[in-house]
């Protein structure tokens, strides 16, 4: 997505007074935007303004000596700098057009800090104890006027690029807020005009907004599943980015396959505010079923339901970069049953209703880097297991609800050329103590070590990695059309807090994969992943088994 910023003009007001046997001087100079226009591409800035006038020092030949400069308004440049620029013209003499300089130098500091609607003037005045009294006017925004919005509130645009837009106004800070907008999935284009206001430093702010289609409906199969509840499956989900109106969002899913059926993650957030500040309300449940001989005959299955609320605030909320922190509670009940009976014996820990119900505190951290050329991505939370709404407590060294767990991810992409980019990623999992598998660190899959069933080995602790090479062998622009070939490498390692044995804790493969997509209306990927350790194959009864894996999805509008 590009950015839209501004093109910039740049204009002046000079006037002048004569000069008599006591100094008076009025506004000399003061630099405001004439208009600005949005463009695709950044364009480069303009060239600074220097301040002029039609006096020349001819024309006023007194010269008087000065002591002190006294700014008054100033809450940007510190007095350093200040000092700097006004030394010179201190305890000599000098004269009228030197005085026009001491405005220009100061101005200048403004404009040099992205300030180009604010400036310094000498306003007129009676030089007493040789002191120069310097007004400094500071640009303001007098009126947002945004147009083009059909669902949106005008003051859900307004509220953000006020934040950004306090006096003294900042060029740099805007145009970060408007880039903010353009990559926020609400807006599809913004173009932004900034007129001269009524009175000095005033500006006024013109937004036209095309608002995006806030509504997706996908509909997608995989064989994404593991092999005991059927592996491949057929899903729908919804996703409303704009529900209520003012910018927040609902998406749930619904997914199938022959042993399972489950609401994925049914989830709505809202903004609270415009400084970043958001709420979301998640719920899941999943009912399952094992489907591979001799299972089907007892009936075995297990329930499964969550719930959570998670309080995020952004701490840096910039256009190439992102940090926030998130503060969350999940409740997780699952249940594990042999001929519609509990059935503790499953797993550790259960209750004797084959119950294990985990109540958590999370303590979220995610920062995002973005670049023409990189995408980077660190994510890290701490897991805090309590005891509340009837969690599963034991007095043993069983998993109950009582944990402590750190999880850690990142991700890093490089385009190394137009068409090829390098993809890296890992996730990692400390636990002080034994846990329940709901909890526990898994590997096998899509979406771990490709070339193994998914979840085919779980523990306390764990850590994986992948690295991919992605190169696009066909693009066709008009149909919006890539097709890509991707090797890939893939690896995890596991273990227990515990001395709780573990069959095989090690998988590594290697494969290539085959993406087509057009727009972000149509995706398929179809990959073959080769197992490097062979100590946990399955027998071969399905795709996902031989190592071949794949992905439909289709968005209708």
């Amino acid at each position: 997505m590009q950015y839209r910023v501004f093109n910039q003009k740049l204009g002046k007001v000079l006037a002048t007074v004569n000069s008599l046997d006591t100094v008076l001087v009025c506004l000399l100079c003061y630099f405001f935007f004439t208009s600005r226009k949005a463009v695709a591409d950044p364009p480069p800035l303009p060239p600074k303004f220097i301040p002029q006038t039609s006096l020349s020092p001819e024309d006023i030949p007194d010269t008087i000596a000065i002591s002190r400069f006294e700014i008054i308004g100033n809450r940007v440049i510190p007095q350093p700098e200040l000092d700097r620029v006004l030394n010179p013209y201190l305890f000599r003499p000098i004269s009228f057009t030197e005085l026009l300089e001491v405005q220009q130098a100061i101005t200048q500091l403004y404009v040099d800090r992205g300030y180009f609607t604010s400036g310094a003037f000498i306003p007129p005045q009676t030089i007493n104890h040789r002191t120069i009294r310097v007004q400094i006017i500071e640009g303001t925004i007098g009126e947002i006027k945004v147009l083009g919005l059909e669902k949106l509130p005008p003051e859900y645009i307004r509220s953000r690029i006020a934040i950004a837009s306090q006096a003294p106004l900042n060029q740099n800070k805007l145009l970060e807020a408007l880039q903010k907008l353009q990559l926020n999935p609400l807006i599809e284009h913004i173009s932004a005009e900034l007129s001269q206001g009524i009175k000095p430093g005033e500006s006024f702010l013109k937004l036209k907004i095309k608002e995006a289609d806030s509504f997706d409906l996908t509909f997608n199969t995989d064989n994404d599943l593991t092999t005991s509840i059927g592996s491949i499956r057929g899903r729908v989900s919804i996703d409303e980015r704009n529900l209520l109106g003012f910018g927040d969002s609902f998406r749930v899913g619904y997914a199938r396959s022959e042993g399972s059926e489950s609401l994925e993650r049914i989830e709505y957030i809202a903004p609270l505010g415009a400084r970043g500040t958001s709420v979301r309300l998640s719920h899941s449940r999943s009912d399952n079923k094992i489907i591979i001989d001799p299972f089907p005959v007892l009936d075995l299955e297990s329930k499964n339901r969550g719930y959570g609320i998670t309080l995020i605030q952004d701490a840096i909320d910039r256009p190439t970069q992102n940090l926030l922190f998130a503060f969350g509670f999940t409740h997780q009940n699952s249940k594990f049953s042999l001929m519609n009976l509990g059935f503790p014996d499953l797993a550790r820990g259960l209750d004797d209703r084959g119950r294990s119900i985990t109540s958590t505190l999370h303590l979220i951290q995610e920062y995002n880097s973005r670049s023409k050329d990189r995408v980077f991505s660190l994510a890290s939370q701490i897991a805090i297991g309590i005891d509340a709404l009837d969690s599963t407590i034991n007095n043993d060294d069983l998993p109950d609800s009582k944990y402590l767990i750190w999880r850690g991810q990142t991700r890093y992409i490089k385009a190394l050329s137009a068409k090829t980019n390098l993809s890296l990623g890992g996730t990692i999992q400390f636990a002080d103590r034994p846990l329940f598998s709901n909890e526990q660190f898994i590997a096998g899959g899509v979406q771990s070590v490709r070339g193994y069933s998914r979840d085919i080995i779980r523990g306390d602790n764990g850590f994986s990695f992948s690295a991919e090479l992605g190169n696009t062998v066909v693009q066709v622009p008009k149909w919006d059309l890539r097709v890509e070939v991707i090797p890939f490498f893939d690896f995890a390692r596991i273990w227990n807090s515990d001395d709780f044995p573990i069959q095989t804790n090690t998988l590594a493969s290697v494969g290539i994969a085959t993406q087509i997509s057009i727009d972000d209306h149509f995706n398929f990927s179809v990959g073959i992943g080769i197992p490097l350790i062979d100590d946990k194959l399955p027998e071969k009864k399905s795709l996902q088994d031989n190592g071949i894996y794949f992905s439909l999805s289709v968005k209708p509008f």
